[in-house]
């Protein structure tokens, strides 16, 4: 083969060279580019799927502590309508991120969001609901719907003298709230020990989360 040639063919090899070199670069670029999406993408739903569980949580314990501290004092007492004062805690409104939990429509579990989005809804009737209850508890007792009367020795509460006409509307705010508190429990609690099974069979690496099934039954009186 003459010099030329060999220059020539030279050249071509080169010329391959630099082609993929150049193609396994952009490549590899491409890849690692890829993969670091798609960790940052799921990374991105784990944290969301534990707020959303931790908002859950926290709106849970409020209930839980407006049903155990204020409701249930009273809860088999038939004056309860006018035995409930009115209820300074604040409370949020609901908060959950629903845009954020594309990864339950992803992984077909359409059931479980929609669960999500049944128990803020019932959160924030609870919301509602206090302060209606307590619009009525405050007026009803200063227009005379209700009147106390001596005190029962037996019960410790004073006798209500109840004008049936004006207050039949707080007997029904009241037979709601209690409604929608204890309803409000229970499906918190179903819907987070879900969501923590859910996020557990999804990330079974991430041993740091900071709250397990266990705990959650421990707060709601599951474990025996």
């Amino acid at each position: 083969m003459s010099a030329n040639g060999s220059s020539i063919c030279t050249w071509i090899f080169q010329l391959l060279v630099a082609a993929f070199g150049a193609f396994f670069g952009a490549w590899a670029v491409f890849r690692f580019e890829n993969v670091r999406q798609k960790r940052e993408e799921r990374k991105r739903r784990y944290v969301a799927l534990v707020q959303a569980t931790l908002i859950l949580f926290d709106e849970f314990n409020t209930l839980l502590n407006i049903q155990r501290t204020y409701l249930d004092p009273v809860r088999d007492n038939e004056q309860r309508f006018a035995l409930l004062v009115p209820l300074t805690t604040g409370l949020a409104k609901a908060r959950v991120d629903y845009t954020s939990l594309d990864c339950l429509v992803d992984e077909e579990r359409v059931d479980l969001w929609q669960r999500v989005s049944l128990v803020e809804q019932g959160y924030e009737t609870v919301v509602m609901g206090m302060d209606v209850l307590n619009e009525h508890i405050q007026r009803d007792r200063i227009d005379g719907a209700l009147v106390r009367g001596p005190v029962n020795m037996k019960t410790g509460h004073a006798e209500v003298l109840l004008d049936p006409g004006k207050a039949a509307i707080l007997i029904s705010i009241v037979d709601g709230f209690y409604d929608s508190v204890d309803r409000g429990v229970a499906d918190q609690k179903d819907v987070i020990v879900e969501m923590i099974a859910f996020i557990k069979t999804l990330y079974p690496e991430k041993k740091e989360m900071k709250f397990t099934i266990e705990d959650v039954q421990e707060v709601v009186g599951l474990k025996n």
